[in-house]
């Protein structure tokens, strides 16, 4: 990472020094030292979106769960059934992720319940979620990491048991939410901007 300055230059003339970040001080009075130029920071940030779009599978709806993994299995296994039977059977399918915190779980576990909630749709409901939205768990992200996340997620599914304490931590309070009766009836709908909203 280098840290982009310009010193002891004319007024007028645009010349760039390179210097290692381990090393930048403030080059300006009303610069704070260790400032790292703001187009840096900004695609250093669009680098981490990149990164997470792609190792989990995001598209144009990223919805958020945050399932209480310490109730009892049956009754997590049945929430995360409800919730991955509607999403899958949404008219927008397609363009949808669906994303599950695993706070308090194993990755190994969260995904051996998520495998059993998918073969019990294809049992019971001949529902391919294969077919449908992507389907991605959430372990423990940076800080950086999750600021960038929380600019890609359009919502949280509200459930009837939530971990509470994860949900408080990461801040994803800040985003609308939904329950599992509204959902059906919305849509995702592109703006202007080209950001994508569900509504």
């Amino acid at each position: 990472m280098w840290l982009i300055g310009l010193k002891d230059r004319p007024v007028g003339l645009i010349t760039w020094n390179r210097i290692p970040i381990t090393s930048s001080k403030a080059l300006h009075n009303n610069h704070t030292e260790g400032v790292i130029c703001g187009v840096w920071k900004k695609n250093a940030q669009e680098d981490i979106i990149s990164n997470l779009a792609s190792e989990l599978r995001l598209k144009q709806i990223n919805l958020v769960i945050f399932p209480n993994w310490s109730q009892p299995e049956e009754l997590i296994f049945l929430e995360i059934k409800s919730v991955i039977n509607t999403i899958a059977t949404h008219p927008d399918r397609s363009c949808i992720t669906l994303l599950i915190d695993t706070t308090n779980i194993s990755e190994e576990d969260a995904n051996l319940v998520i495998s059993g909630v998918a073969m019990n749709l294809l049992m019971e409901e001949n529902l391919d979620v294969d077919e449908g939205p992507e389907i991605s768990i959430v372990g423990q992200l940076s800080e950086i990491q999750l600021s960038a996340l929380l600019t890609r997620a359009q919502a949280r599914i509200i459930l009837e048991n939530e971990n509470q304490r994860a949900i408080a931590a990461t801040g994803i309070n800040n985003i609308p939410t939904c329950n599992l009766s509204s959902l059906s009836n919305m849509r995702a709908v592109q703006l202007t901007t080209g950001n994508w909203q569900f509504q």
